[in-house]
């Protein structure tokens, strides 16, 4: 008995505690999700743009998968649209996974900003795409129209995710 009474006054020098200091949390996993999309795709559509203004700015014979050699004034138009949209959907993308913990509601909003701004380049990637010359291939608007249904169904994921009924359904809520 004396020894449990002795083992009790120590009690509390025998646990020890440990604190653990909070760590900046994970941005909330749709945010991520719809985050890197925009970035990815930005640097995709960005990388397009500048190959296509680089072989029309040198005069270089463009390789099939862009469209034509001389563009009119509104594919060139839209291409620089294209070029555009993907940098504002990079920004508010980057914003996104860059703000604090405490900034929850900045960093939803932010990616649906960065989500609409990703659709709407989409959009006028798709129209560019329907612009070029119908000279180009059986192949080539296989692989085109795959791009486009690939697009947009990652688009809708996305949204699906942010509003809660993605894949993402069951994470933290934001």
């Amino acid at each position: 008995m004396d020894k449990d009474k002795k083992l009790a006054s120590l009690w509390p020098l025998l646990v020890m505690t440990v604190v653990k200091k909070k760590k900046a949390a994970a941005p909330f996993q749709a945010v991520r999700q719809v985050s890197l999309w925009a970035l990815l795709s930005a640097a995709s559509l960005v990388g397009y743009a500048a190959s296509a203004y680089a072989l029309n700015h040198y005069h270089v014979r463009p390789p099939s998968w862009l469209t034509g050699l001389k563009p009119t004034g509104a594919a060139a138009a839209v291409r620089n649209l294209v070029a555009w949209w993907s940098a504002a959907a990079a920004a508010a993308a980057a914003l996104a996974l860059l703000l604090p913990e405490c900034r929850r509601q900045s960093r939803r909003a932010l990616a649906y900003a960065a989500l609409a701004a990703t659709a709407n380049s989409h959009l006028m990637f798709i129209a560019l795409l329907r612009a070029g010359p119908d000279t180009r291939g059986i192949f080539w608007w296989i692989g085109s129209t795959a791009d486009v249904v690939m697009l947009v169904a990652i688009d809708i994921d996305c949204a699906l995710a942010l509003l809660g009924r993605g894949a993402y359904a069951n994470a933290p809520a934001c």
